[in-house]
């Protein structure tokens, strides 16, 4: 009788130790990637990337109204119309683990880290909405590359933003760093993501495309725009032109 019992009971702690393959198990904090398959822990829900408009790669994060809402380390964060906890990072600094280290999230000015798809390719079966940095169903605004000259921004494929004089050029945001960053289709490889602005970003900060060129031969098309073929790192690329940067 007690051999039948010691069975039993062996039987029974097995059967409450189920395999972790058996389940998902919850191991993201505010900022990482998130999906069915790796989900957030308790207290984080999951910005899903097929979300209306969705986060690319998928974020945990959580609702706020005031900083005090959000874990430490992570910051109360206007975006798509909602307040929502993303990870605090220092706009700047080259750190490599910056934004949890991934590359669909930039470092903002204000040091937090924003979801920012830069090309389609971050929004599989969807397209990446250059103006919010979001993925969505159906292709937002034109078709004009950053740099092209714009009236408006339903012209460009993200802003159209104020140049030189009275002229406009179409911008897009981009991270730095980020592989196939301001590519629509895998096609425009004459663009790359730069500190267009001269705000001091960093690999894993927010920053710019911008078309690359050739010196002396700009191809900048400049026409009064304002744009310089200027030597940024080891690459040209078309630059609005500031004080502080000289020609090729």
């Amino acid at each position: 009788m007690r051999a039948l019992s010691a069975i039993g009971f062996i039987l029974f702690i097995q059967a409450c130790f189920v395999s972790v393959d058996d389940f998902p198990v919850a191991t993201s904090e505010v900022g990482d990637a998130c999906d069915d398959s790796n989900p957030c822990p308790p207290g984080l829900d999951c910005w899903r990337a097929d979300a209306d408009p969705g986060a690319p790669g998928g974020v945990c994060t959580k609702t706020c109204v005031t900083p005090d809402d959000c874990p430490s380390g992570s910051n109360c964060v206007d975006i798509a119309g909602k307040r929502t906890c993303l990870p605090a990072c220092e706009f700047g600094t080259g750190e490599s683990s910056k934004c949890r280290g991934r590359r669909e999230l930039g470092c903002n000015e204000q040091n937090s880290c924003v979801p920012l798809c830069s090309s389609d390719a971050h929004c599989p079966g969807r397209y990446c909405d250059r103006t919010q940095g979001l993925c969505v169903d159906a292709r937002n605004g034109g078709s004009l590359a950053p740099g092209a000259l714009c009236t408006n921004a339903a012209q460009c494929r993200g802003d159209c933003v104020p140049a030189a004089g009275s002229f406009k050029v179409c911008q897009e945001q981009c991270v730095l760093g980020s592989q196939g960053a301001c590519a629509s289709d895998g096609s425009d490889t004459n663009l790359g993501c730069v500190d267009l602005l001269e705000t001091g970003a960093q690999v894993g900060d927010v920053g710019h495309c911008a078309r690359t060129c050739n010196c002396p031969d700009s191809g900048c098309g400049d026409g009064g725009v304002g744009f310089k073929c200027i030597l940024l790192g080891s690459e040209h690329f078309c630059i609005r032109r500031l004080t502080q940067l000289g020609d090729c």
